[in-house]
């Protein structure tokens, strides 16, 4: 989930692509939306879906009809992969995930909180903070046709082609409760994903698009990414760009990086940023702030690329001055939230 200055920074390495420098995908500690409600301590994790749906329901959905029990398995999979995510955080300790099936699961309605006794009492029983339950979970999906036409270079006959498109929109309700058993926080996840496939008929194209239980499993896995991100940290892949070309120690330095011998690197770049012309000196000084943005030394990191910009001033020092002032921000609210 890309922020303004991270999608100006992509921008700006789309539009040099042919230029000097390479991309280098890193990660990322990115701090939650909303830091679990209760603070720092073990979840459980609870899944009310099974418990709303008869063994003989079908869902409607539009275009294509699930059996409960497809419903069901879809929220074990956003249930587990919503726990994968969290195993990527710091915070992989504070949850666990219990896979019984409360019989006062089945005393409360669609819609309405669980008793506040029942969830206290799972609370006291595991030493719990809280209870993280999946509570809702809809879609609805639709398939439409777009027609595509094109002229062969060696023929003016027109062909015609179909794009088809499988559209999901998933409704997905989380709540959170303390360990006094009252909802703390509500999330409800919407969203719109597609799928698109193309033949020469409609037929064809229809064909081709994914199979449903794969569509289902990566909807799956992108609503419950959505909702753990919004609980703790986690670790993202974001992208970078470090100068390659210019100098024959230009070129020795990012063989160097492509070894991971980043230290080795930098030596070099640290003192060309103060020897060579300005156009290299600015580019290893870039290369320098980039170096201390990986050994999370950030502060170090924005003296670097103003060093860059000062010498030889260019859009890209801008717009990864912007990033690295973002991410020592970001840095201080998820050590606020590991604390």
């Amino acid at each position: 989930m890309a922020g303004k200055n991270t999608i100006l920074f992509l921008l700006l390495l789309g539009i040099f692509s042919c230029s000097s420098y390479e991309k280098l995908p890193i990660q990322i500690l990115a701090p939650s939306e909303k830091p679990l409600p209760s603070g720092l301590g073990r979840y459980l994790y609870l899944n009310r879906i099974p418990s709303l749906l008869g063994d003989n329901d079908t869902i409607q959905t539009g275009s294509i009809d699930l059996p409960s029990s497809y419903l069901n398995y879809i929220s074990w999979e956003i249930i587990n992969l919503s726990l994968d995510v969290i195993d990527r955080s710091p915070l992989k300790d504070s949850v666990m995930i219990d896979t019984i099936i409360y019989e006062e699961f089945y005393e409360v309605k669609i819609g309405e909180s669980l008793d506040s006794v029942f969830i206290s009492e799972l609370c006291i029983q595991d030493s719990l903070k809280g209870i993280i339950s999946l509570e809702g979970l809809s879609l609805w999906d639709t398939v439409f046709f777009l027609p595509q036409h094109s002229y062969p270079e060696d023929d003016s006959s027109m062909n015609a082609y179909y794009y088809c498109v499988n559209m999901f929109i998933p409704e997905i309700k989380w709540r959170i409760y303390s360990k006094t058993g009252q909802v703390e926080e509500e999330y409800l996840i919407n969203d719109t994903l597609m799928w698109y496939s193309m033949g020469e008929t409609k037929d064809i194209a229809w064909y081709f698009l994914p199979e449903t239980e794969t569509i289902l499993h990566e909807l799956a896995s992108t609503v419950a990414t959505d909702f753990s991100e919004k609980i703790v940290p986690v670790w993202i892949n974001v992208n970078r760009i470090f100068y390659h070309r210019g100098s024959t120690k230009m070129l020795m330095a990012a063989k160097l990086v492509r070894e991971n011998s980043w230290d080795e690197a930098a030596r070099i770049w640290q003192k060309m940023a103060e020897t060579e012309s300005p156009g290299i000196a600015s580019k290893a000084a870039f290369n320098m702030a980039l170096a201390c943005e990986l050994s999370d030394r950030l502060e170090l990191a924005l003296t670097w690329i103003n060093k860059a910009w000062n010498i030889e001033q260019n859009d890209l020092a801008v717009a990864y001055s912007r990033i690295l002032r973002e991410r020592v921000r970001k840095t201080d609210t998820v050590n606020e939230q590991l604390k």
